[in-house]
């Protein structure tokens, strides 16, 4: 009744104003447009980033705001969240066990990922980089 109600808009507003880090951009090397696939790899690019969307990340090192790392794997069966950490500086994985995708060993897989600061929902269009 009217304890969920009011329970729901205080979820929602207290979700929308807390902040966290998050992979707000990627780039995968020899792909380029978001609808491919890669060779030796199962899951296609969408599917790719919808796991990179469900890692999360804690700040280490308090002067971090945002961190670009390029993270480059070969010889590995199944690429997950917790060996982003190796190439961190300044975050940290917290979800290690999170699969990002299944692939051949013989694949070589770079992806630069751009790590930022945010709160709530941003739009695709105010999240872009210019120039880029």
């Amino acid at each position: 009744g009217y304890g969920t109600t009011i329970g729901n808009s205080l979820r929602r507003i207290l979700l929308s104003s807390l902040e966290g880090f998050a992979i707000t951009n990627i780039k995968i090397a020899g792909v380029d447009q978001e609808f491919s696939s890669i060779k030796g790899v199962l899951e296609d690019v969408p599917e790719i980033i919808l796991n990179l969307k469900k890692v999360c990340f804690k700040r280490q090192i308090e002067s971090f705001t945002t961190e670009k790392v390029i993270v480059t794997l070969t010889g590995k069966d199944v690429f997950k969240a917790g060996e982003i950490n190796s190439f961190l500086s300044g975050f940290q994985v917290l979800n290690t066990e999170e699969v990002i995708c299944h692939m051949e060993p013989n694949v070589k897989l770079v992806i630069e990922i751009t790590i930022d600061k945010g709160r709530g929902y941003v739009p695709a269009e105010e999240n872009k980089i210019p120039n880029a």
